[in-house]
């Protein structure tokens, strides 16, 4: 059984639940020729994936950075229950323009930096939230709780981390900027 996990790599395991690193070699009655056929196929798709991956991720990066902004039903259907966007999602810090961090939860739920149930009204616009348009409390809070998921997750590979490197490594260089400039 193959299925996207919420790093969005593929994920093997076999009828009982076992993970497998790699598709199992096909037995003797299994017919060689689709056999290969079927490992070219999952390993195009695994292919797809990852290049599908980081092309929303430096979309959802872009909209970030222009502050695009979408109507809550627009957000809800096109990107919070889209199969695998959702997975990025929820690794991400959105805002309402009422100024209300948040973050999708896997159950479909809102939760803000402490965990508490986040609801929105059905006239909200949604977009991606950044420190710079946040209090210095927001962004603290939100930097710990995103901390304390990737201890629970025990994963350093998930774009919270690299998010939080590329955030810390900004905040460095806009400090040596200004520095500089005066």
């Amino acid at each position: 059984v193959a299925r996207v996990d919420l790093d969005l790599e593929v994920v093997l395991a076999d009828e009982s639940g076992k993970l497998l690193k790699k598709l199992p070699d096909p037995r003797k009655e299994d017919d060689g020729e689709l056999a290969k056929a079927s490992k070219k196929t999952f390993s195009t798709a695994k292919a797809e994936l990852k290049k599908f991956s980081a092309m929303q991720a430096a979309r959802f990066y872009e909209a970030m950075c222009t502050g695009r902004a979408w109507p809550i039903d627009d957000w809800q259907t096109y990107l919070l229950h889209h199969p695998l966007l959702r997975f990025l999602c929820q690794r991400i810090v959105w805002s309402s323009a009422s100024e209300i961090t948040f973050r999708p939860l896997d159950d479909g739920t809102l939760s803000d930096a402490q965990d508490g149930e986040v609801k929105l009204d059905g006239a909200a616009t949604i977009q991606i939230a950044h420190e710079c348009h946040t209090t210095p409390g927001v962004g603290a809070a939100w930097l710990k709780h995103t901390l304390r998921i990737m201890e629970s997750r025990h994963s350093t590979r998930s774009s919270g981390a690299a998010f939080i490197a590329w955030h810390q490594r900004s905040r460095s260089q806009r400090r040596s900027m200004n520095s500089t400039d005066t």
